[in-house]
């Protein structure tokens, strides 16, 4: 009977202790708030360029307004687990570039340390633009710039 007594309680303890478990808050997340911005600078190593040289890329990326939500007041929709920051320095290697004119002369790289170069293969007038590929909001456009390409 004392047994029986004992494996009763130690039954009841650990249900009521499970029970403690289960009834935990949600996890917090953030997502973009209704003040919500983002911002994103591009630059390149120069302004002028030879063909076939590596043009170093850098680009950073500012965003604010994520507000904190409880997951589950955040279904379905854009959520990070936790407050993104604020700034963002050399987010290159995480964009999507783009050049105009789209003629096929040149060619994306990285340095030995990791970094994002870019190279034309024929001389020319090239506008650079990158866009954020963070998915919510759908992603921004930097800022554009120019660049001359000479052999």
């Amino acid at each position: 009977m004392k047994i029986h007594n004992q494996l009763s309680a130690v039954c009841f303890l650990l249900v009521f202790f499970l029970n403690g478990c289960s009834d935990q808050e949600p996890a917090k997340m953030y997502i973009p708030g209704p003040e919500f911005q983002q911002s994103l600078e591009i630059a390149i190593s120069v302004k002028q360029a030879r063909v076939g040289k590596d043009i170093l890329l850098n680009a950073e990326r500012r965003s604010s307004g994520f507000i904190e939500v409880r997951e589950v007041d955040s279904e379905g929709g854009c959520v990070f687990t936790s407050k993104p920051p604020e700034s963002e320095g050399n987010v290159a290697l995480n964009l999507q570039w783009k050049i105009e004119p789209d003629d096929g002369s040149y060619d994306f790289g990285f340095t030995e340390s990791g970094e994002r170069t870019l190279k034309f293969s024929r001389e020319g007038i090239y506008s650079i633009q990158a866009r954020s590929s963070l998915w919510c909001p759908p992603g921004i456009l930097s800022n554009k710039l120019t660049i001359k390409v000479s052999g």
